[in-house]
């Protein structure tokens, strides 16, 4: 399998068995960065940049499949793992993302739910500003003003 394009911090194209599919990361929502409606939200290119330098400086890249194999955009679902790491968990520490879109799929859950905690905690990435990541996605007006479309509380802790 072999990255074919970074889409954004919870969607990328893969080559798997000579086809390219797309593959939206389990359990995870991060910030959009090109929604047709929603345009760019904050910390959106900071999740994607996250996503894209972990797949991009790994040296395997491996997918792991639960109970649901496609959402109603026909995207594969799956967990992603760098050299071992899982992208969604790494994500969720950072306050990159947060856990959503669970339906039966929920192998992951309960750790994917402690590492948002973690985030959560520190006040870190999208849990920085009370009331922007919310369980139906991100409410820009939220968003802490004065902090920029994109600054984080602990950058070098985030995405360094």
């Amino acid at each position: 399998m072999k990255l074919v394009e970074h889409v954004d911090g919870d969607t990328s194209k893969f080559r798997i068995d000579g086809k390219v599919e797309t593959i939206r990361y389990l359990l995870i929502d991060t910030p959009e960065t090109r929604h047709p409606e929603l345009g760019e939200q904050p910390l959106g290119k900071e999740a994607s940049e996250f996503t894209r330098k972990m797949l991009e400086n790994t040296h395997w890249i491996t997918l792991e499949y639960d109970v649901e194999k496609r959402d109603k955009y026909n995207r594969v679902l799956a967990y992603v793992y760098a050299d071992g790491k899982s992208v969604q968990e790494e994500l969720l520490k950072r306050g990159l993302a947060r856990v959503g879109y669970v339906y039966e799929s929920r192998r992951h859950l309960e750790v994917f739910r402690e590492a948002e905690d973690i985030a959560q905690e520190k006040k870190i990435g999208i849990w920085q500003c009370p009331g922007y990541a919310t369980d139906e996605g991100y409410n820009p007006e939220k968003w802490c003003k004065g902090k920029g479309s994109g600054s984080l509380r602990h950058p070098n802790k985030l995405l360094g």
